[in-house]
Parts: C-alpha cells; sequence; structure tokens
C-alpha cells in the first residue's frame, strides 16, 4: 500500500523557488543508519538524535547504495506551510540530466528533517549525449505533425530521461534520452538520438486510474484514501473510481 503524505492548511503557504542547486555523489552517512524506513513506497523516518536540514540534507547523507557517481540530486524548490514545516523537493540527476519521476520530498521542522519520501533509479547507464540538436528535433516535429507553433524556441525543449513505458517500473532499462516540450495541451517526448515521437501526454490533468494509499491527515490523523496521480507523478485529490467519481 502506498504511503501519501498530504499536509493539509487553512491558510496559505509560503513558496521559495529558486535555481537548481545539484549535490553530487556522496560517500557520507548512509540513509539506513539515520532514518527508519516504512511502508512500501520508500518512507523514512529519521531518528530523534539526528539534525539534518533539509537544505543540506544530501550534503551530509549519502545514497550510495542507490546512486553512482554520475549521479546527483537537484534542489528544486522549498515550501513552507502554517504548521511550521518545510519540505524540500530534489530531483535525480544522471551526467547533469534531470531524470523524470525520480523525485525525493524531504520534510522539516524547526531546522530539523523529520521524514522523507520518494525515488531513484538506479543504474542508468544511457549515453547523456544527444545525436539530435534542440533545431532538429523542431524540424522533424514540424514535419511529422504539421502543426507544430512555429513561435517554439529552442529555450522550451528540456533534455531528460524519460520512461519509455509507464506501467513498466522505475528500472534503468525502461529510461530513454529524451527532448521535452509542450504543444496545444500535450507533453511530447522525441527520442533525442533517433528523433521518434516516444510518448504524448495531454498536459495538466490526472489520469483516469485510482491509487490506494494512506494520507496523514491534518486532523484526522492517518486515512486510507484513494487518489490519482498526473504525468509528473503528483497525486490529486480526485478520483473515478467511484459512482461519477469525487473531488476533494
Amino acid at each position: 500500500m502506498k504511503q501519501i503524505l498530504f499536509i493539509l492548511t487553512l491558510g496559505g503557504a509560503g513558496l521559495f523557488a529558486f535555481g537548481q542547486k545539484s549535490i553530487g555523489y556522496n560517500p557520507g552517512i548512509p540513509l539506513e543508519q539515520c532514518a527508519i524506513e516504512f511502508g512500501d513506497n520508500n518512507w523514512y523516518l529519521f531518528k530523534e538524535n539526528t539534525s539534518f536540514a533539509g537544505m543540506h540534507l544530501f550534503e551530509e547523507l549519502s545514497l550510495e547504495s542507490r546512486l553512482s557517481k554520475e549521479d546527483s540530486m537537484m534542489l528544486l524548490s522549498s515550501v513552507s506551510d502554517e504548521l511550521g514545516y518545510r519540505h524540500f523537493r530534489y530531483q535525480q540527476a544522471h551526467k547533469g540530466v534531470l531524470v523524470e519521476d525520480a523525485v525525493w520530498c524531504v520534510h522539516e521542522k524547526k531546522g530539523r528533517v523529520i521524514s522523507a519520501n520518494g525515488r531513484v533509479v538506479q543504474g542508468l547507464t544511457t549515453d547523456n549525449t544527444p545525436v539530435l540538436s534542440t533545431r532538429e528535433i523542431i524540424e522533424i516535429a514540424r514535419t511529422r505533425t504539421g502543426s507544430l507553433n512555429n513561435t517554439i524556441r529552442e529555450d522550451d525543449i528540456a533534455l531528460v530521461y524519460a520512461r519509455k513505458c509507464d506501467t513498466v517500473g522505475f528500472v534503468a532499462d525502461n529510461y530513454f534520452l529524451a527532448y521535452r516540450f509542450s504543444e496545444d495541451d500535450s507533453i511530447r517526448y522525441y527520442d533525442a538520438q533517433t528523433g521518434v515521437l516516444t510518448k504524448k501526454y495531454t498536459a495538466n490533468v490526472c489520469f483516469d486510474n485510482c491509487h490506494e494509499g494512506i494520507a496523514n491527515t491534518l486532523y484526522n490523523g492517518w486515512q486510507n484514501i484513494t487518489t490519482a496521480i498526473d504525468n509528473d507523478g503528483n497525486y490529486c485529490l480526485i478520483d473515478s473510481c467511484r459512482g461519477n467519481g469525487i473531488v476533494a
């Protein structure tokens, strides 16, 4: 059963976004020595005698058993809520290229990391050098679709490691080097080596599926809930499993 943490507040939350901070391979303190794993979705509770700060967690903590010397953790954002928690979002990068769906969320209170959850992809060996340039991908897309917006810029295209098949899982063999960009409310992934359009999603829409898990609610503690999941691996408080579906 998945463990999903939702912290609900009545007021606004503070969001701090900043330039990506990359923390490379670190042979520091092993995660297993300072945190206890619980559940079946890579949730960790940090021991009370630890004093890691969310901003510097991966500078002191080692994921050596999961990451290679060619991997790093990118600090993408930090969000503070009215309960006094601060939530940090990290994403794995392999040879400097972001790995989609390989995200760690770190939860801190009073300057100390309380818990963390997420996943990384082990054993990536795919080359990070694309055969095709962004300009060539734009021309390939225009030729194949005949409808690509002519105003799209090379800066709008991101080079990422993406999953070939979303039902296979988060294993290295299921990842490929891709160019990702948005067009006409869809997200498209072109293979950076061959130019093949490999994946296409509707943007900003939750999939029509149902994921059961446990959420830590503000007023009722841990509760069983059902959610949907979007293209970026984020859980949405909506599902279409029961009748006409519910929205929370």
